[in-house]
């Protein structure tokens, strides 16, 4: 009988089927206490723990479970105003999603030296360092069996934002200071500015609007984008509108 937790037909409102992940390894009694993945014979501190689901002692395919909200949020939301005052006019965009879950691709994932190229990466776990966001490091390839290798939901992320997307505030020089020019027949001036500030908890990884990984649910896997995008950048602009 096919697994009811691990099925991935007729089900929806989840990211993926992943191993449920429990911290990392902090010392040799939680290894020899704890069940592990079978390929995983070389076990250390600050590998990935993962959660017998089952309960029958042991981590495989049967101990996935549907985790997580789609990467498709279900609530996409905006609003904006504009106000004006004798000469001065100020508007804004703001912009956000509801819960979305992404996952970091394989090369912000990967556990040796070579792959830690971003400062967010050189948080992994030391002895010295137990309170890690990442496992350990090694130092060439997957070691252990690929144990922090799994699809798992350690590094699974929840990328709902709340975005000032444009701010734009002008005045009209033609009220008071270019009033008596006749051959100018309007005369505005515009600081604007785009993505001006974000509230999510991703934006130590990546940028919300960034192309993240994504679950492809028919080839059953992870398609394998590294979530290292450009981010959506910040820019500044001044503006000046003249009519004769």
């Amino acid at each position: 009988m096919k697994n009811p937790y691990t099925r991935q037909t007729h089900e929806k409102d989840y990211f993926y089927s992943m191993y449920l992940s429990d911290g990392l390894f902090q010392n040799k009694e939680q290894i020899l206490n704890s069940p592990r993945p079978l390929p995983s014979t070389e076990t250390s501190m600050g590998d990935i723990k993962y959660i017998d689901a089952n309960g029958d002692g042991k981590i495989d395919s049967n101990d996935m479970r549907r985790v997580g909200q789609p990467s498709m949020p279900h609530l996409n939301y905006g609003f904006d105003f504009r106000v004006e005052y004798k000469g001065w006019s100020l508007s804004a965009l703001f912009q956000g999603t509801g819960d979305r879950y992404i996952a970091m691709g394989q090369q912000m994932q990967r556990g040796d030296y070579a792959s830690v190229i971003t400062k967010f990466q050189a948080d992994y776990w030391t002895p010295e360092n137990t309170d890690a966001r990442f496992p350990r490091v090694t130092k060439a390839g997957y070691p252990n069996g690929e144990n922090n290798a799994l699809v798992t939901d350690f590094f699974n992320m929840n990328a709902k934002y709340f975005r000032l997307k444009n701010l734009q505030i002008s005045y009209n020089l033609k009220r008071d200071l270019l009033k008596n020019c006749n051959f100018i027949q309007g005369c505005r001036i515009t600081l604007s500015g785009t993505n001006l500030f974000t509230v999510s908890d991703v934006l130590d990884f990546t940028d919300p609007e960034a192309k993240m990984i994504e679950p492809d649910k028919i080839e059953k896997n992870l398609r394998s984008i590294s979530g290292a995008s450009y981010p959506v950048f910040r820019t500044y602009s001044l503006g000046l509108n003249v009519e004769f």
